[in-house]
């Protein structure tokens, strides 16, 4: 049973392949129309004469297909009859092991039935029949002209330049989706094909053109789709192994199973399916060209399918692309930094403070790298992956981006700490860290670039100074690993969405049955407080339960750390050799230190007296969560928490606020930073202040818009009226306010939290 579900699963996605030609159209593209694009495509498979005289087409096939849900991982290979007549007569057959049928459909345009052997065959409804008439078509590009845009785009599919063509396909019920089609420029030919609708992702690349009684037919049909409703993947090879146009049809709409079954078994599977398989894997990854099928479909799973040429979704997004592409001829993802984060020039602390541009301000900051859990089967993961790729890191750090910023995964699980630990050291992450801070290039060159910039040091002469290894070289050094490259974190986030609609839906139907038996038995006071109630489990039912857990790791760099990159593995334009570059290519030493983790709840809430999505929460909320885990770290580590100038000596005030955890009595320590001859960084306390009760800067997210304006038609003290915590007036400056000494402190010295 379970398998002959899977069949037709199977089945629904390969109908896509046949009927896929029935859709077309785009946007505009003034050189070219559409009938221009569409009657290349005719001339280019045989000439509008030949097209017009065929009445009926045959084709056997094989398929070998990859079934990934979220409890499982299934192979299907199958053989099938595909046949459409120019009357929209449609057999759709398909079969399994031993050429036993798993499904079948029959129209005969008319009337029709679909039928899967042994579990349930049922006749097609007015619905079911108006679809198949309006869908059907051998040719659409003919006899379904009428239907498509009138735009046209240029684009490029599967690294050819094509024109794209779109138009609304139907589906059952008089609904209709987007359908994008690509036409080749050069040989006018089908090439592939994508559509989204609301349950179903869907790309397929038409392969291997080859000609049938004077038609030339795609006898390879590659493609992807995804239901994340079912929480399912499929990739499918179809081969298409005979094709025969004009064939007297009345046998196969009236055959039984026993016949088909003879029928397809005259065309045997062959074995190249797998090949077309690794094709479309390779373009997701450059993965092991000998994996297995089941780690073929775990590489697939995560790319994006909605338009093959579809543009980036966020800006983490786009900057791993770039230093992929970078990376074909570089040693390192650190060779081209200068991607991440551009070079700054130094200024005067006190003259930035004065000029309130404090994020440009040069002291020497943690740097850090983030990383979420991707896990596809969550709902609306687009969505939160985007917002987290989209979110800036606190300008409190240095970006230390080394590019890949998805660990695909479970999302949710209580303690990620195994797995994280297995992502961080398979994928190098502590010694891709270690590059970027020191500017690795193809060649293997390292440079203090970076950390001069970073840590305001002389770049020539902290360059020279390893070179000649003298003791202000190595106390720089040591300065420079103490201060920046020890403090380098990674933080990767776990986020976990609970749709607190499911839960509303079930406090509402019990208050609608109350509300049905109370009228009925004569208490409407008790229907109407029933409905109100109802109505009141809608107010608050919309929005998400949110958990987001935060893993806090520090990059080692101790003396021995040190002193074995120097030694061993430092490569420079001055002084290179092939040995060390190996060496650092092979080198497993460089560890990640795990410091512990937070856990942050949010109750995300939107009322049908707002306007704003699902979307629009979630985007919101993963962008809180960002700022709120790591004010909780840094609460809750000491050697995570960051140094922060102060932005007035008075008012006492610093540009930290509600986004970094703040709360009202938060004491911190006032430092001078003190550098010696030797050049040596040391900090001297100069006092301690305190958070002054409420002049706490609302610096959230969107704090702005945090609560809506009420509903006018609401009534004060009624049912719908919204209730709010008394709360202090919030500043309006933007920066907290301390309480210390005055005359004391002054801006552009740094803080710490010290409770």
């Amino acid at each position: 049973m379970k398998k002959k579900l899977k069949f037709l699963l199977l089945f629904c996605f390969i109908s896509q392949f046949t009927f896929s030609q029935n859709a077309l159209t785009v946007k505009t593209q003034n050189k070219v129309s559409t009938k221009q694009v569409l009657d290349k495509y005719i001339t280019a498979i045989g000439g509008l004469d030949k097209i017009k005289s065929i009445k009926s087409r045959i084709l056997y096939q094989s398929s070998y297909s990859l079934i990934k849900t979220s409890k499982s991982k299934d192979e299907l290979e199958g053989k099938m009859l595909s046949i459409i007549g120019n009357k929209q007569q449609v057999v759709m057959v398909v079969a399994g092991e031993k050429n036993k049928i798993a499904s079948k459909v029959i129209f005969d345009g008319v009337k029709g039935y679909t039928d899967i052997p042994g579990v349930i065959k049922n006749d097609f409804d007015s619905k079911m029949v108006a679809f198949y008439k309006k869908s059907i078509h051998l040719f659409p590009q003919v006899s379904n002209f009428s239907s498509y845009s009138k735009t046209v785009q240029e684009k490029n599919f599967d690294g050819k330049e094509c024109y794209m063509l779109t138009f609304n396909a139907p589906i059952y019920g008089g609904k209709s989706y987007k359908t994008n089609e690509y036409y080749s420029k050069s040989s006018g030919l089908l090439i592939g094909a994508s559509f989204e609708t609301e349950q179903t992702k869907s790309v397929t690349y038409f392969k291997d053109y080859t000609l049938f009684d004077g038609v030339l037919t795609s006898t390879q049909y590659v493609g992807i789709s995804k239901t994340p409703s079912l929480n399912s993947t499929i990739i499918t090879s179809v081969y298409v192994e005979k094709a025969s146009y004009n064939i007297d049809l009345s046998n196969y709409l009236t055959a039984s199973n026993s016949f088909l079954k003879q029928e397809i078994g005259f065309y045997p599977s062959e074995n190249k399916h797998k090949n077309a398989l690794r094709e479309i894997k390779s373009k997701a990854a450059n993965k092991d060209e000998n994996a297995s099928n089941a780690e073929i479909i775990d590489q697939i799973d995560g790319i994006d399918i909605t338009d093959s040429d579809a543009s980036e979704d966020n800006l983490r997004s786009k900057i791993y692309n770039e230093l992929k592409k970078e990376k074909k001829s570089a040693s390192s993802v650190s060779a081209i930094s200068s991607i991440i984060s551009p070079k700054g020039e130094r200024f005067d602390v006190q003259d930035l403070v004065e000029e309130n541009t404090t994020s440009t301000l040069k002291y020497r900051r943690s740097s850090l790298y983030t990383l979420m859990i991707n896990d596809e089967d969550r709902e609306r993961n687009s969505v939160i992956k985007n917002a987290f790729g989209n979110t800036e890191i606190s300008e409190k750090f240095n970006d230390h981006n080394i590019g890949p910023y998805l660990m695909d995964g479970t999302g949710g699980d209580k303690d990620q700490t195994e797995f994280i630990q297995g992502y961080l050291e398979k994928n190098n992450v502590a010694k891709e860290l270690v590059a970027r801070w020191f500017n690795r290039d193809e060649k293997g060159n390292f440079d203090m670039n970076l950390i001069a910039e970073r840590g305001q040091y002389n770049a020539s002469d902290l360059n020279a100074r390893i070179a000649n290894g003298s003791k202000r070289g190595k106390a720089l050094l040591k300065d420079a690993g103490e201060e920046l490259i020890g403090n380098t974190f990674v933080i990767v986030y776990d986020f976990k969405y609970t749709n607190k609609a499911n839960q509303a839906k079930k406090r509402g139907g019990f208050f609608k049955i109350v509300s049905t038996v109370a009228s009925l038995a004569g208490a409407d006071d008790i229907a109407m407080l029933a409905d109100g109630a109802n109505l009141a489990s809608d107010v608050v039912g919309k929005g998400y339960y949110v958990r987001t857990t935060s893993y806090l790791y520090r990059l080692v760099w101790d003396e021995k750390t040190a002193n074995k990159f120097y030694e061993d593995y430092w490569n420079s334009t001055e002084n290179n050799t092939k040995e060390r570059m190996e060496s650092f290519d092979k080198a497993k030493f460089f560890k990640l230190k795990y410091v512990g983790s937070e856990v942050s709840r949010s109750n995300l809430q939107s009322t049908i007296f707002t306007a704003k999505s699902n979307d629009d929460l979630i985007k919101i909320s993963t962008t809180k969560a960002n700022d709120k885990n790591i004010g909780k770290l840094q609460r809750t580590y000491e050697e995570f928490r960051v140094k922060t100038p102060l932005y007035k000596g008075d008012p006492i005030s610093a540009k930290i606020g509600l986004k970094e955890d703040l709360e009202s009595g938060d004491k911190f320590e006032v430092l001078e930073q003190v550098i010696d001859d030797q050049g040596n960084t040391s900090y001297k306390r100069v006092g301690k202040i305190k958070v002054e009760k409420g002049m706490i800067w609302d610096n959230t997210f969107l704090a702005d818009e945090e609560q809506p304006e009420e509903n006018t038609e609401t009534k004060k003290g009624g049912l719908f009226a919204k209730f709010k915590k008394d709360k202090e007036e919030k500043p309006k400056l933007p920066y907290t306010v301390f309480k210390g000494k005055k005359g004391v402190f002054a801006s552009g010295m740094l803080i710490r939290q010290i409770n």
